[in-house]
């Protein structure tokens, strides 16, 4: 049942999210074991699919409900009952009405044989009844259900009820699958997250697993609903589907992790709905959209109609309509429509924080090779062509930043040091070279001081230096493709020319301890949009940094660029390094890999007659 995918999940105990190039669990076919040392939580495995919920934290209405009604009869029967619960508004439902008449028939009948049957007759019919009776009291849904149906059907055939064009309940779905079809022709990865899956029903008859190579994520607090889901779509589609258990109120997922999120009929039954939507929403990713459907009763309802809605549909919930009071603000594009008779829709889109520094944190983390940003690639884009500096944080291990500071190192002990300026014709076959900027230390006279190692062919390198730069280099490309729109010949092929005339030649960059900086400079936005600069120092040559002159005003990155994050910026934006130290020293430090100041890999592309 289990398809693992993607790390996106985290613990529900401590929030452990994993860090950067390290998973939140450690994963065994028996148990998931927080990846956070402090924690180490167990949480054990069902048949394969993880209960990541702790019994503890549950909601006590919550978990009654689960025990009494889904993981009992409506559980079990769950595929029968459901629709029979909308017997009075389902069009062509002949086979409810034939179950519906075969329950009255029977129940008729047990009374009959009760008032008029022998001894035996009405022993047994006694018992039978008292039985049913016994049942309906538990699940008194179903007996206000046989009193009303056909009433409640009488009424809704005296009127229609037709939604405004456009928010019919199959537009809205096609038009958002579209989007995410648009999303994976443009290489982005999508990922659909359907909360209180039940029996999966959702995921399949309103399309989401039509979405070809996304990612597909279902989470319930039932076990038993849970089963019967994945089962379905098992025999139905053959799709895979991430499964686990876990509460709507502590969704075990990380922040930003889903480009869509669904949740059909149980948002109005959370004890705690407004918890519950504020948890939906931190899951989205900024730019997702988030699809709820519940009961809601529509302005025009007779008195039977009330009753059935409240009797029988919404039997179970907190609340009676969309919790209006308790949307997030952070959910932008808001709508809330009628689009049946008893139920409402939802939808809206996750928006960007409110930007007034011109700096926006984006968490990432690296999948398969590419960092995925917690926000939508898109709106990202928006902000950073609109002169907001991005500070991407996580999309790096610290080790890997590491590794290339010390195979830099290495490398550059073998390989001859050029001048800045040497002519073309004179570099080294394979395009790589290493200069320093160093030629004069007085700071009022010269705009910079600081070495360089420039890789115009990274594919003609050997050993550790090729496997670290190709392991930060090739995500930082794809990224910049995303983000600048540009074409994704660039994507993979750092250092390989192309057709269109331009070259991404990878750099590392050290500002030397005693007063390594850059003064203020700009580039041309051709051909590249925007600006990567991944910080690969160690914590302790995090001094100083890059200040950006922007729409918002001066932005200085310094506090926030730790090791194996990265900046990203609007290329045409004026910027500048501050000194790695506060006074300038009388020696320059450029060997000692603890104390030779702050190094950075960037990513430039260049047109091909520039080098």
């Amino acid at each position: 049942f289990l398809a693992m995918l993607d790390d996106v999940y985290r613990c529900v105990q401590c929030g452990w999210e994993g860090a950067a190039g390290k998973p939140s669990f450690d994963v065994s076919t028996t148990c998931w074991t927080c990846a956070n040392p402090a924690c180490a939580q167990r949480y054990d495995t069902h048949n394969g699919i993880p209960a990541l919920v702790r019994p503890s934290m549950v909601a006590k209405r919550d978990e009654e409900l689960m025990d009494k009604y889904y993981n009992g009869f409506l559980g079990k029967w769950y595929m029968e009952v459901m629709p029979w619960m909308g017997l009075a508004f389902r069009p062509n439902y002949w086979r409810g009405w034939l179950a519906y008449g075969a329950v009255v028939g029977s129940l008729a009948g047990l009374g009959l044989g009760v008032a008029r049957g022998g001894p035996r007759v009405q022993a047994g019919c006694g018992v039978t009844l008292a039985a049913a009776g016994a049942f309906l009291t538990q699940h008194p849904y179903i007996l206000w259900l046989l009193a009303l149906a056909p009433a409640t059907k009488a009424s809704l055939s005296a009127r229609s009820f037709t939604p405004k064009r456009g928010e019919a309940f199959g537009e809205t779905h096609k038009e958002i699958i579209a989007e995410l079809h648009a999303k994976q022709k443009r290489g982005e990865q999508v990922r659909i997250l359907d909360t209180s899956t039940g029996t999966c029903n959702s995921l399949i008859k309103h399309g989401w697993l039509s979405v070809e190579g996304a990612s597909f994520f279902a989470s319930d607090l039932s076990h038993t609903m849970l089963t019967l889901g994945l089962k379905n779509v098992q025999q139905q589609t053959g799709a895979a589907v991430n499964a686990c258990l876990g509460d709507c109120l502590r969704l075990p997922y990380k922040t930003g992790s889903f480009d869509v999120v669904t949740n059909y009929g149980a948002l109005n039954s959370f004890s705690d709905p407004g918890k519950g939507l504020e948890e939906l929403t931190r899951v989205l990713k900024v730019g997702g959209k988030l699809v709820i459907l519940d009961e809601e009763l529509y302005k025009e309802a007779t008195l039977v109609e009330k009753l059935y809605f409240h009797k029988v549909l919404a039997s179970h919930d907190v609340i009676h309509a969309f919790p209006r009071k308790s949307l997030p603000s952070n959910l932008k594009e808001v709508s809330i429509r009628q689009t049946y008779h008893f139920y409402y829709l939802f939808t809206a889109v996750k928006a960007l924080p409110d930007i007034r520094d011109g700096k926006l944190l984006v968490n990432a983390c690296l999948v398969n090779g590419k960092i995925e940003l917690e926000y939508d690639v898109a709106l990202v884009r928006a902000a950073l062509m609109n002169g907001v500096i991005l500070v991407i944080k996580g999309a790096f291990p610290a080790q890997w930043c590491h590794d290339l500071r010390k195979a830099t190192l290495s490398w550059r002990s073998t390989t001859p040091m050029l001048p800045h300026g040497t002519p073309k014709e004179e570099l080294t076959s394979d395009w790589r070279c290493w200069h320093r900027r160093d030629s004069d230390r007085n700071a009022s006279r010269i705009p910079h001081l600081f070495q360089i190692h420039s890789f115009d062919r990274v594919d003609a390198l050997h050993g550790p230096m090729h496997t670290f730069l190709r392991r930060l280099v090739d995500p930082m490309c794809a990224l910049q493709a995303q983000l600048g729109a540009y074409d994704k010949a660039y994507e993979l092929c750092p250092g390989k020319q192309h057709e269109l005339g331009a070259t991404c030649r990878p750099q590392i960059i050290q500002y030397p301890s005693g007063g390594g900086f850059f003064n203020e400079h700009v580039h041309s936005i051709e051909p590249q949009q925007c600006g990567l600069v991944c910080s690969i120092s160690d914590d302790h040559n995090m001094k100083g940094g890059t200040t950006f002159e922007t729409p918002y005003g001066s932005v200085d990155t310094s506090k926030e660029h730790g090791i194996g994050d990265i900046v990203v910026f609007r290329y045409d934006l004026r910027h500048a390094v501050s000194t790695v130290d506060a006074h300038l020293g009388p020696e320059l430090d450029w060997e000692c890999e603890r104390n030779a100041g702050r190094w950075s890999l960037v990513t430039p592309v260049k047109y091909n007659d520039a080098m």
